[in-house]
């Protein structure tokens, strides 16, 4: 039995179709951004990385350790006081950029085709360091993280915020599925109903493992530029 009404399901498939209603909602849904109020007239997206802690929802990174460990673990800090939005209002997409502690927002950004708006995102996700140094920073994140792997060291950790904190789930699930199947196989047992349910997201081809990597590093730039937005150019 379905656990919402006809009118509750008439209204989630009303917010569903808007949602993914244009090529630019598409393209910010999967990018992982975040909508402020599905049920609004206009719809704003916001980049969860530079959005306070809370905003439209969005879970407190700390909270599933805070309740193992609540002595240890303080609710989740950040500097951002405004994150950066993507509205559609008379014909136009507009970019209002995040505000900080000790970042100012550049000026908003209009675009009148939704082709331009998409070809700036990586530029807009990065903002306001460039995509040049972002790159520069995963990348330099997974060669350290590799070595201190390879040599059994440590290496410096920073708060995974969304939506690579939902990416990284979703590979840890499929990774806790798999090695689940290799267990059983290498215990002779044939394959039958596995203690570890199936993960309900696609499984992209490739290395879970690097592909975790890869996120991991994401969120590290990210947090990179957090911690400059909280005028702390030395962090991290």
């Amino acid at each position: 039995m379905s656990m919402f009404s006809p009118e509750e399901r008439a209204e989630f498939l009303k917010n569903a179709f808007k949602l993914i209603g244009s090529d630019v909602a598409t393209q910010l849904w999967e990018r992982g951004w975040a909508v402020l109020d599905p049920a609004a007239e206009h719809l704003e997206w916001f980049w969860p990385p530079t959005a306070p802690t809370g905003h439209g929802g969005l879970p407190d990174p700390h909270e599933n350790v805070r309740k193992l460990r609540p002595q240890m673990f303080q609710p989740h800090r950040t500097p951002w006081i405004v994150p950066t939005r993507i509205t559609r209002s008379g014909g136009m997409w507009r970019v209002e950029y995040g505000a900080a502690t000790a970042q100012e927002p550049d000026t908003a950004v209009d675009y009148v085709e939704s082709e331009a708006l998409l070809n700036d995102l990586e530029r807009i996700e990065c903002w306001p360091m460039s995509i040049n140094e972002t790159k520069r920073i995963r990348e330099q994140r997974i060669v350290e993280v590799i070595y201190a792997a390879a040599h059994d060291q440590f290496y410096q950790a920073a708060t995974i915020t969304e939506p690579y904190a939902s990416r990284l789930n979703e590979i840890q699930a499929w990774q806790r599925y798999e090695a689940e199947q290799l267990r059983q196989l290498a215990s002779g047992h044939s394959l039958g109903q596995p203690a570890v349910e199936k993960p309900a997201s696609r499984r992209r081809d490739g290395s879970l493992s690097a592909q975790a990597q890869i996120v991991e590093a994401a969120a590290w730039a990210s947090a990179v530029r957090t911690a400059r937005a909280a005028g702390n150019e030395q962090a991290l």
